[in-house]
């Protein structure tokens, strides 16, 4: 099963943010992707987080995410969308999956013997939930509800594989202000259920490959970084 992967595009209109970032090129970037996974077969599409970024207004902002979010639903392949930090600083969750179109985190399902699990962390450490204007990308959290509701989708799931998906990082290894605040508590989860090969995440720019305790963490770069592009696909 092919599934087509990419992380941090930042779309907006802006030509540069951040030195490295070059937003308006993600829409030509995202164009390409999704050419390539639809060339390819794939069942089914993830972005890692962080779709856009904030514009010169808000009509922008909703223009931007329409766009972006038309090309990957007409491509006819299912989406799916682990919102990232700036998603959430701009949109709230319904709003985010009203204008886009995508089904957004928390999310899980099955397919060929295998579960797919799409984790929202887009939360600060007291457990209040990110809001427009009210997020902090150094602290991001897995709330308590979310943790028996992954722990409940393991064990009722009989499927003989799981593959994991999140925006922000719960490889250990990564720079420390990406890491989710209770990452060694889901980690510990996700081991001791045994059936768990790999976690895609965004949030890292650089992107980075770890093995941890058995289970891989594939990090993506950043779509958004540079002229060239970054996508991945993968067969499981």
């Amino acid at each position: 099963m092919k599934i087509g992967l990419f992380a941090d595009p930042h779309y907006a209109t802006k030509k540069t943010a951040c030195i490295t970032r070059r937003p308006s090129l993600s829409f030509r970037k995202a164009t390409e992707a999704v050419r390539a996974f639809r060339d390819a077969g794939v069942r089914f599409i993830v972005c890692l987080g962080d779709l856009i970024d904030s514009d010169f207004s808000r009509k922008q902002e909703e223009k931007n995410l329409a766009e972006i979010g038309e090309l990957l639903v007409s491509s006819g392949i299912p989406c799916y969308c682990c919102m990232g930090n700036h998603d959430a600083f701009i949109f709230s969750k319904e709003a985010f999956a009203q204008i886009s179109g995508l089904t957004a985190a928390p999310r899980s399902f099955s397919d060929e013997n295998k579960l797919f699990i799409l984790l929202d962390a887009c939360y600060h450490s007291d457990g209040s939930a990110y809001s427009c204007k009210n997020t902090d990308w150094t602290d991001s959290f897995i709330p308590n509800e979310q943790v028996e509701w992954l722990k409940n989708t393991l064990q009722s799931s009989s499927a003989a594989e799981v593959t994991v998906f999140i925006h922000q990082n719960l490889d250990p290894t990564v720079e420390e202000r990406h890491i989710i605040k209770n990452a060694a508590q889901i980690r510990e989860i996700l081991e001791r259920d045994g059936r768990v090969k790999t976690v895609y995440q965004g949030h890292y720019h650089p992107g980075k490959t770890t093995v941890h305790n058995h289970i891989r963490y594939v990090t993506l770069k950043a779509m958004c970084e540079g002229d060239d592009n970054s996508y991945i696909i993968i067969d499981i």
